[in-house]
């Protein structure tokens, strides 16, 4: 007996299908290979126009952290750091998730190619100017789970009070 078979005569395909469909548990995408591009754009403290090497630009949304908000006074600061950390013109390597957001993101892990070579989601957390997002961020979001209590812990960033800042 072929081992699906035996699965499928054990579970009933209605619940099969509502354990595959189920909300956290995305649509088994193969992750694209990492590639190599240069940064064309600093949009926000999260997201980059990253200019492909032979292909057009992408929308890449920094995994597993959320910028500040508008109204957060360290939003400025948290979008120069990242345009300090990965400027127009520099190299990038892209790890991509295999995860586009509403707006047209691909999410993914963005590197500094130069050294050190620092995870730019992971950088911005640690400096206290992101916030955890969660889902995508596999396999680090205990990572910046950590970071960001650490930022906390020493305010940092947007974890200053505000007569801080």
């Amino acid at each position: 007996m072929r081992p699906w078979v035996f699965i499928r005569a054990i579970i009933p395909a209605s619940l099969a299908l509502a354990i595959v469909s189920a909300p956290g548990f995305p649509d088994p995408v193969p992750t694209p290979k990492p590639w190599v591009g240069r940064v064309a754009e600093v949009m926000t403290a999260e997201t980059l126009k990253v200019q492909r090497y032979g292909h057009g630009a992408m929308v890449i949304g920094l995994a597993g952290i959320a910028a500040p908000r508008p109204e957060e006074a360290c939003r400025v600061a948290a979008r120069h750091f990242l345009a300090e950390l990965l400027g127009v013109g520099d190299q990038v390597e892209i790890h991509r998730l295999g995860v586009q957001d509403e707006r047209g993101r691909h999410w993914a892990w963005a590197y500094t190619v130069s050294a050190p070579i620092l995870n730019a989601s992971l950088a911005m957390t640690r400096a206290g100017l992101a916030r955890y997002r969660g889902a995508p961020c596999h396999p680090y979001c205990q990572t910046l789970i950590e970071a960001q209590e650490a930022a906390q812990v020493a305010r940092r960033g947007c974890w200053r009070e505000p007569s801080e800042k």
